[in-house]
């Protein structure tokens, strides 16, 4: 019963949409004699008496922003819990505690309509309030409620028992006594070190006004770290922040590298990404593992990356690509004077080798692969799988570069000649006697 009760119930935001679902059940409210968790209820009822709906409202988007509080009260995000288009209830999730909330009142505040009350609903809109609350990047939440109400207690301890946690010593604030349970937001599962370090880590932002939310990116995210691998931190700030940072640090031994930015520039730079072929913002909003999305950023960048992704790249003017195999002639040629000169040649055969890769995935619409694992991509399939990389050189241009990667001194030249010879195919071929770059210019 409880499972088909979930698939029916949801939680949305309060707006007017749903204004009229809880019209249906306010006279009930207004006769109920259970005064248990009224906060998300009476300021409701008033606004709809005194014909100030959309300042309720406003109040309540300010109030998930950390704007305009009372004293006392904290960033708090507000819920209502529908069947179909009945209202079912009210729930409230605040961000962080006061000395106070701490002996009463807790993370999460519900309230029950009168006619759904003893059918499973509150355990229902708590089990979803924990889902969104780790979204805020909650590790677990405080839940209280009066020794006298058994239905949310006997809500509270079933959530205990799925989720893990433990009941504290009973709080007390103004004379009323409250039993105190914290609930993990996941089901109990021993944290590996490095998620301790990174909890550490978010507890640092979390609460911080700008802070929209994380993700976590990289090898940790993926699966593939090793020991020299750092752990990637995405934060995503809101866009009145007047700043960016790049910074890295250590916790406990593992060295953090993150980032943080207001949510326009990764906008930007998907963009600009996408135009040169470079895919990682994209990546790292598609398939990184979101820590904490406050107010639903992180996933309107995530559903963004996706359409990037899903688009075939642009090929590249025949200005760019003709500019592109000069360039790529005159290095080759380089190459070739410092042997004949008797000079030392391998950084100009590593740097051509690295200029053919750039060429050859903008020639053929591919992604631009990082040159630190692209021997990895290209050859464990597995490993390209996990970084979700599926536009890959041909077998063809994977052999010449292994080769290249693994020829001797003396096989270099014919191994690098080779892979030249073939980039310059698949961009249209390469005459330097008929090279003619032309492109109009405008005066300023």
């Amino acid at each position: 019963m409880i499972a088909k009760a979930c698939k029916m119930l949801r939680l949305v935001k309060p707006s007017k949409k749903y204004l009229k679902s809880f019209l249906r059940v306010i006279d009930d409210y207004k006769s109920d004699k259970n005064h248990f968790g009224r906060g998300g209820i009476d300021p409701l009822i008033k606004a709809i008496e005194e014909n100030t709906v959309d300042k309720y409202l406003q109040n309540l988007a300010d109030g998930e922003k950390g704007k305009n509080l009372k004293p006392g009260y904290v960033p708090g995000t507000r819920f209502w819990l529908l069947d179909g288009d009945e209202f079912v209830g009210s729930f409230s999730i605040r961000h962080c505690l006061t000395s106070n909330l701490e002996q009463a009142g807790g993370h999460i505040a519900a309230n029950i309509a009168p006619k759904y009350r003893g059918k499973y609903s509150s355990f229902i809109g708590i089990k979803m309030c924990l889902d969104e609350a780790r979204k805020l990047g909650l590790k677990r939440v405080l839940m209280t409620c009066h020794v006298d109400n058994m239905a949310s207690y006997r809500a509270i301890t079933g959530l205990l028992k799925i989720y893990g946690g433990e009941q504290i010593t009973d709080g007390k604030l103004d004379g009323i006594v409250q039993h105190r349970i914290w609930i993990n937001t996941t089901k109990e599962q021993k944290m590996q070190k490095w998620e301790k370090a990174l909890d550490k880590f978010l507890k640092q932002y979390i609460n911080k006004p700008w802070f929209e939310g994380a993700v976590l990116c990289g090898s940790y995210a993926s699966g593939n770290q090793n020991k020299f691998s750092d752990i990637d931190v995405t934060i995503v700030a809101s866009d009145d922040i007047g700043w960016q940072e790049k910074s890295n640090c250590y916790i406990d031994g593992f060295l953090f590298e993150y980032i943080i930015q207001p949510i326009y520039k990764y906008h930007e730079y998907m963009k600009s990404g996408y135009e040169n072929n470079a895919m990682l913002n994209q990546n790292m909003f598609a398939y990184g593992k979101v820590l904490c999305d406050k107010h639903g950023e992180v996933k309107k960048l995530h559903q963004q990356s996706i359409r990037y992704l899903k688009r075939q790249f642009k090929p590249k003017s025949k200005y760019i690509n003709d500019f592109t195999k000069y360039h790529l002639w005159d290095m080759y040629d380089e190459l070739k004077s410092l042997k004949h000169d008797g000079y030392h040649t391998d950084l100009m055969y590593w740097t051509l080798v690295g200029q053919l890769i750039t060429a050859y995935a903008n020639f053929n619409c591919l992604w631009q692969l990082p040159k630190a694992k692209i021997e990895k991509f290209l050859t464990d399939k597995e490993y390209a799988k996990r970084y979700h990389a599926d536009r890959l050189p041909d077998k063809k241009f994977t052999s010449l570069l292994m080769t290249c990667f693994n020829a001797k001194q003396k096989d270099k030249f014919s191994a690098v000649d080779k892979l030249y010879n073939f980039v310059m195919k698949s961009g249209g071929g390469f005459d330097i006697g008929q090279f003619r770059g032309r492109q109009k210019i405008e005066k300023k």
